[in-house]
């Protein structure tokens, strides 16, 4: 998570600096950008529980989450903070968007 936090800095940063858009629009665009990340993150599969290995690399790990995965029926963990903090920040966004820069 720190690192989609960082990437969604240095696209706002590039956004400003690069784009020329006004900082006011970067600030939102980041806010939005790491609120979308906080909702992704707020539900999770409990792995550490799970009885089966899951596979090794980015693309069976894919293809088992939506095969093998999908059938075991186990309860997600949530994380209310960062379900809320998401929110938040995503309506923070929504208001900044709107103001004229």
């Amino acid at each position: 998570m720190i690192v989609l936090s960082i990437v969604a800095l240095v696209i706002a940063a590039a956004m400003h600096l690069i784009l020329g858009v006004a900082i006011i629009t970067a600030i939102a665009l980041f806010l939005g950008l790491e609120g979308t990340i906080l909702l992704a993150s707020a539900l999770s599969p409990p792995y550490e529980y799970m009885e089966l290995e899951r596979p090794n690399g980015f693309l069976k790990r894919l293809r088992w989450e939506f095969t093998i995965g999908r059938s075991l029926n186990y309860p997600v963990n949530y994380n209310p903070v960062f379900f809320y903090g998401g929110l938040l920040l995503l309506a923070v966004s929504f208001v900044l968007s709107a103001i004229p820069g």
